[in-house]
């Protein structure tokens, strides 16, 4: 599950999304990425399963899958870049996916 917390005081908001619409996202590694992207919607790396995950940032309902990456270890990490593309990183992976 993902939990919501006040950017200012730290309280314990609650629970941003349990994943329930989704099954896999049960299996996230605690690693995982999480990041407001430039559409307004919490993007999520889903290290286990390998893929960029989408969620609406008022609800936490999900949204979409944006990339799901073939082959390979899992999503580490990612960033938006300024030219408009996403950049992904690759557990144990010498490279990064664009």
């Amino acid at each position: 599950e993902i939990l919501r917390y006040n950017g200012t005081t730290g309280a314990f908001i609650g629970v941003f999304s349990t994943g329930s619409d989704i099954t896999p996202i049960a299996s996230m590694a605690p690693h995982m990425t999480i990041k407001q992207g430039p559409d307004g919607a919490v993007w999520v790396a889903d290290h286990n399963n390998n893929r960029i995950l989408r969620f609406d940032a008022t609800t936490g309902a999900f949204l979409s899958v944006f990339a799901q990456l073939a082959g390979g270890s899992g999503v580490r990490s990612f960033e938006f870049g300024a030219d408009g593309n996403v950049y992904i990183s690759r557990h144990n992976v010498d490279e990064v996916e664009r």
